[in-house]
């Protein structure tokens, strides 16, 4: 559990974060909603849910929503009257608001439960999320750099087996496949009681999963671990996969990363290796 987190972490170095979504309940009817440009509800009941079907994802369907529209625009997301912010600049001005709809996250209520801390806004939600940050931070997931390269290099000999020419699953090679809900929390059950038989045997070796263990209660443990589980491997997987598509696509960047990487690291990876590249 906590080295697919950790791998999500460390090698997501650029998540670019420009839309934004602020949803706010308010009946259709409403005269007070603002006039921000934006989409009609196509359907009465799904809002604007059918057309991100047809446009093929959310962000796809977002892309031509501000193009259209410009970098402020507005949809429906089922019932719920929803602004979309496509700038740097208003998303500076939104950025520290903690509090946000839990309707985007209602999908996938079965998965995580319905405590989980993605959808816990007020006190509550901002104390868990400052327990659990200190787990993720620089300093913190440092100390993984030896489970990280363990993976990293089992991937590399796997592929380094391949007859030339094999095409290279990256999809299945670079995500996770949980299996189902019940397995999936089976596993992180597991994952928690044997830490419960084997804590930490000093502060300095305290992780994200003695947090929940000391701090709360057996579904919150479950709900948590798996949005943080889901939430690092989800990210790992999607930003290997185009790095390494891209790499695959441009082999003077390949040779550069190849030289980079020689001239600066001899072994096992540091922290310090990863600061001396450019």
């Amino acid at each position: 559990m906590l080295c697919i987190t950790s791998v999500g972490l460390i090698f997501v170095v650029i998540l670019l974060v420009l839309v934004a979504l602020l949803i706010n309940k308010r009946s259709k009817d409403d005269s007070r909603l603002p006039s921000a440009p934006g989409m009609q509800p196509s359907d009465p009941t799904e809002g604007n849910l059918l057309d991100m079907g047809q446009a093929g994802s959310f962000h796809e369907f977002l892309i031509k929503l501000h193009s259209t529209y410009g970098p402020i625009a507005s949809f429906w997301w089922a019932t719920n009257y929803a602004i979309s912010l496509a700038s740097p600049e208003l998303f500076k001005e939104n950025s520290r608001t903690f509090d946000h709809s839990v309707e985007v996250y209602r999908w996938f209520e079965p998965l995580f439960g319905k405590n989980a801390v993605h959808v816990t806004n007020g006190p509550e939600g901002k104390k868990r999320r400052q327990a659990y940050d200190q787990y993720f931070s620089h300093d913190a997931v440092s100390g993984y750099y030896k489970i990280m390269q363990e993976v990293c290099t089992g991937m590399a000999d796997k592929w380094d087996g391949y007859p030339s020419g094999q095409h290279i699953d990256l999809k299945c090679d670079t995500m996770i496949v949980a299996g189902t809900r019940s397995e999936f929390y089976g596993s992180l059950s597991r994952a928690i009681e044997h830490r419960k038989q084997n804590p930490a045997k000093s502060p300095q070796e305290l992780i994200f999963v003695d947090e929940l263990i000391d701090n709360q209660p057996p579904d919150i443990q479950l709900s948590d671990a798996v949005t943080f589980c889901v939430g690092g491997f989800h990210t790992t997987g999607t930003a290997l996969l185009w790095a390494i598509y891209y790499l695959c696509n441009n082999e003077d960047v390949q040779e550069k990363l190849y030289r980079e990487l020689v001239e600066n690291i001899d072994g096992e990876i540091t922290p310090a290796d990863i600061a001396n590249c450019t």
